[in-house]
């Protein structure tokens, strides 16, 4: 933990003493639901407050902007950051974990779809007219969008692990010295 989590920790539960490597974990583990919770609940505000400025008629107002930022924020730590990186590389993923990783890989890019579908939609309100067809026409390009994403994660993986395996064979392979 950093000195600011640190201080946090402190100040916050009134404890003299440091957390332990089990507590870090404890609290680093509710902060990131924490996190989560905050991104899923400033995205659907930030839609409807989209949606409710589209049909009055108002250009984009604060309300919308603050949850944009909150949301956009989170988004773009979580990509950026350089700890949230190493926690989903690949590189601890075998041939029993592929299958469960995969799965979930394809939930979130579901979500992660819809989602970015009815954000399109919302944006492109006044765009195109009728209204179920700017829907329609994002729903499919981010679908199209999704599952080429989706292949290309399997494809990354499945090398990886083929690449894994045939390392592995190479080193039972070499005689012992």
């Amino acid at each position: 933990m950093s000195p600011l989590h640190k201080a946090l920790y402190r100040k916050m539960l009134n404890a003299n003493c440091e957390p332990d490597e089990r507590q870090e974990r404890m609290i680093n583990a509710e902060l990131a639901r924490c996190l989560v919770w905050i991104y899923w609940i400033s995205g659907i505000m930030m839609l409807l407050c989209l949606f409710h400025d589209k049909l009055q008629g108002n250009a984009v107002s604060a309300v919308t902007l603050t949850w944009m930022f909150i949301f956009l924020f989170i988004a773009m730590f979580t990509m950026a950051n350089r700890l949230s990186w190493e926690l989903t590389r690949p590189e601890h993923i075998h041939a029993e974990t592929l299958p469960h990783y995969l799965k979930q890989y394809k939930i979130n890019i579901f979500w992660d779809g819809v989602f970015s579908a009815a954000l399109a939609s919302i944006m492109g309100m006044n765009v195109i007219r009728p209204i179920y067809l700017s829907f329609i026409l994002n729903t499919v390009f981010i679908a199209l969008l999704k599952i080429k994403l989706y292949r290309e994660e399997k494809a990354a993986l499945l090398q990886i692990l083929t690449d894994k395996l045939s390392d592995q064979e190479e080193r039972d392979d070499e005689p012992a010295a």
